[in-house]
């Protein structure tokens, strides 16, 4: 018996198994359904997760933006607590200041009339006892100065007061007599009391002059002058006053 001839080269048999391939490609199918499977479930999960997530953050931004808010509030309400204690207690500080001025000057004038009705323990005669200046506007101030007589048995009392300002230029120290400052229709200034006259009126300050102090010198026919110099200006007003 004769034989097909077919070639020189190798014969390779191959087996075939066809109930093995198709449990191969159900196996592949298998696995790749559950891989699908998987991969469709854990990113519903982690989805879940993530909008839980998200949905805890919205909720703490709410929760932080009311507490900022209320927290905004809180500061603004006691921004304005604070402003109206710190302006409460500037108006006391200031009515206490102006009470305790106020007592000063009240101590003054029960300590003044009593030097007048009781002279025992105060200096004699005449005094040039205070003078004050206020200041108005533009270097204007208004003056006026006490004049007082301390004694037992009051007399009438009269004559002349000269008023000089002491001060200083750019050119050095200056002293002006207060027809440079005013306008008065009589001057020296004249008096005439038992008690006490208060003399008064406004003056002017030139450009440039800084005053120092204020010389007065009280003139009475037959008797020795009396000077007395007070430092510019004085703190406070004090009462008004007629001859008596």
């Amino acid at each position: 018996m004769t034989f097909p001839d077919f070639g020189s080269g190798d014969l390779k048999v191959v087996v075939d198994r066809p109930v093995r391939r198709a449990a191969l490609r159900g196996i592949v199918l298998l696995v790749c359904a559950a891989a699908a499977a998987g991969g469709y479930w854990y990113g519903r999960s982690y989805g879940a997760l993530d909008q839980q997530y998200r949905a805890s953050l919205e909720s703490i931004n709410r929760a932080n933006e009311t507490r900022l808010a209320t927290l905004k509030r809180e500061l603004i309400d006691a921004r304005l607590a604070w402003e109206v204690d710190s302006q409460a207690l500037a108006a006391v500080r200031e009515d206490l200041t102006a009470t305790r001025e106020a007592r000063a000057r009240l101590e003054e004038e029960v300590t003044f009339f009593r030097s007048l009705m009781d002279p025992k323990s105060v200096a004699r005669g005449l005094q040039i006892a205070r003078f004050d200046a206020l200041p108005l506007a533009s270097g204007r101030y208004s003056y006026h100065l006490l004049l007082t007589q301390i004694a037992t048995r009051r007399s009438w009392l009269s004559g002349k007061v000269h008023i000089e300002l002491a001060g200083t230029t750019a050119q050095g120290p200056q002293v002006l007599p207060l027809t440079e400052l005013a306008s008065v229709e009589d001057y020296p200034l004249a008096f005439r009391f038992r008690y006490f006259q208060d003399l008064r009126g406004e003056l002017e300050l030139p450009a440039g002059f800084a005053p120092v102090d204020v010389k007065i010198r009280v003139v009475r026919s037959g008797k020795d002058p009396l000077e007395r110099s007070f430092p510019w200006p004085a703190e406070r007003p004090r009462n008004t006053g007629a001859q008596t």
